[in-house]
């Protein structure tokens, strides 16, 4: 069966007015049927769309082409954090850029699942960018595997 996923784009004014354009892959199963991204973990078991955080902390990374939606990425535990130590960085697939992390309500069960040697992929799948361009915010897929993926 497998989830497909093709490109989309839209855009809304943010609170502070600011013009936001969103652009990266919509899925639907292999039926057809659309896929909003809170229910991908239906279709692909084991797997969730998150937006990373802290990535203000890190903009000029953030605008490396590494982050484009379709890239993949890698999570990296700190389990020697000092404010979370089931934190997960987000760098790009080589691991010399860090954007910022999953998110703590997301972080603890996926470390745990790491730290039991289970296999995460992680795959930018959406971006968000002022008009100017800046790149302002990413979401990521993080799936067992993604064999069942089709990006068109």
């Amino acid at each position: 069966m497998g989830i497909i996923g093709d490109r989309r784009q839209w855009g809304f004014t943010s609170d502070a007015g600011e013009d936001i354009t969103g652009d990266g892959y919509g899925f639907q199963d292999g039926e057809g049927v659309p896929l909003h991204f809170t229910d991908i973990g239906r279709a692909m078991p084991g797997s969730f769309i998150f937006k990373v955080s802290g990535v203000t902390h890190r903009m000029g990374a953030l605008q490396d082409a590494a982050f484009e939606p379709g890239r993949r990425l890698t999570l990296v535990p700190e389990p020697a954090n000092a404010y979370d130590r089931n934190a997960l960085a987000v760098f790009d697939e080589t691991m010399k850029l860090h954007i910022g992390y999953v998110p703590r309500d997301l972080a603890e069960g996926l470390a745990i699942a790491l730290r039991q040697g289970e296999k995460r992929h992680a795959l930018c799948v959406w971006q968000w960018r002022k008009k100017d361009g800046t790149r302002v915010g990413i979401e990521v897929l993080v799936a067992p595997s993604f064999d069942d993926l089709r990006l068109s």
